[in-house]
C-alpha cells in the first residue's frame, strides 16, 4: 500500500523527482523540493504541519492575554513579560490601536468555532486573565479532538489555513493565529544556538531555540534561513544536547 502523503502538499526540501530541472542540483536554484511529504501516521497532514498546529495553538492564550494587556494596560494582567511599573492610577489609557481589537476577536471567534462553542469575539474592555482563560478552554478541546480533525480532509485544510497559514492577500486586514503571533511574539527566552543548522545544503548558524511556553512543553528548534524544525522530543533528546551553546538572545 503506498503511503499517503500530506494534503497540504508539503514536499521534502531538497529532494526532487528524476523529471525536475533542479534534479542532482545541490544549489536549488528553483525548485526548493518536489517529492511530497509523507503524512504523518494516522493524519492526513505531515508531521511538520501537526507540530505547528499545536505548536501554535498553545501559543494562542498567551498572545490573545499579551494583546489585551496592551488594549486595557491599566486593567489588563501582562503574560510572559515584566511588569512595568510607574503609571499613574487616575491616568486616562492611551487610545487602542483597531488591529488590537480586530486581532484578539478574530482569533478567540477562530477557537471558539473550531472548538463548537458559540462563535463570540471578547467582551469589551474583557481583561487579559479572563481573556487568556476564554482562550485556553477553546484551545484544550480542540486538542482533544485533533486527532479526529487531522483525519477529515476538508476540516484539517480549514483548521490549518485558521491557524497556520496567512490570510490571503484578498483579505489582508484578516487575522489567523499565525499572523497574529508573528506579530506579537511572546518568546523572550529564545536564543541563537553557537552550532550550525543540521539540514543538508544549509549548515548556516541561524538555528533559534525556543523554549516551551509552560512547564513540561517541548523546545523548539528552527532555522531562521531554511526553514528546518525538530522539537525537543524527536530523537530522545538529541537536539537539546546539539545546541545546547549558545551565540546570542534572539530577537
Amino acid at each position: 500500500m503506498a503511503e499517503r502523503v500530506c494534503v497540504r502538499g508539503c514536499a521534502v526540501r531538497g529532494v526532487h523527482f528524476a523529471a525536475c530541472p533542479n534534479f542532482g542540483d545541490a544549489d536549488e536554484d528553483g525548485c526548493r523540493g518536489c517529492v511530497p511529504t509523507v503524512a504523518r501516521e494516522g493524519a492526513l497532514i505531515c508531521d511538520r504541519c501537526y507540530k505547528r498546529l499545536l505548536t501554535m495553538l498553545e501559543a494562542a492564550p498567551d498572545v490573545i492575554a499579551l494583546i489585551r494587556s496592551q488594549a486595557d494596560p491599566l486593567k489588563a494582567a501582562v503574560y510572559d513579560q515584566e511588569m512595568v511599573s510607574g503609571s499613574a492610577s487616575d491616568a486616562a489609557p492611551a487610545p487602542v490601536k483597531a488591529d488590537l481589537i480586530d486581532a484578539s476577536d478574530d482569533m478567540i471567534r477562530i477557537l471558539r468555532r473550531w472548538a463548537g462553542m458559540r462563535i463570540i469575539g471578547l467582551e469589551p474592555g474583557e481583561e487579559s486573565d479572563a481573556a487568556h482563560g476564554h482562550a485556553l478552554e477553546a484551545v484544550e478541546v480542540i486538542v482533544g479532538m485533533l486527532d479526529i480533525l487531522v483525519n477529515d480532509k476538508e476540516m484539517i485544510l480549514g483548521l490549518c489555513a485558521d491557524v497556520i497559514d496567512m490570510p490571503p492577500t484578498e483579505h489582508k486586514d484578516a487575522w489567523t493565529i499565525i499572523r497574529a503571533v508573528r506579530r506579537w511574539p511572546t518568546e523572550d527566552q529564545s536564543f541563537w544556538a553557537a552550532q550550525p543548522c543540521p539540514e543538508v545544503g544549509c549548515g548556516l548558524r541561524a538555528v533559534k531555540v525556543i523554549p516551551p511556553r509552560r512547564k513540561g512543553g517541548p523546545t523548539r528548534y528552527l532555522c531562521a534561513k531554511c526553514g528546518w524544525e525538530k522539537h525537543d522530543d524527536d530523537d530522545d533528546g538529541l537536539w537539546a544536547v546539539a545546541f545546547s551553546k549558545k551565540e546570542g538572545k534572539a530577537a
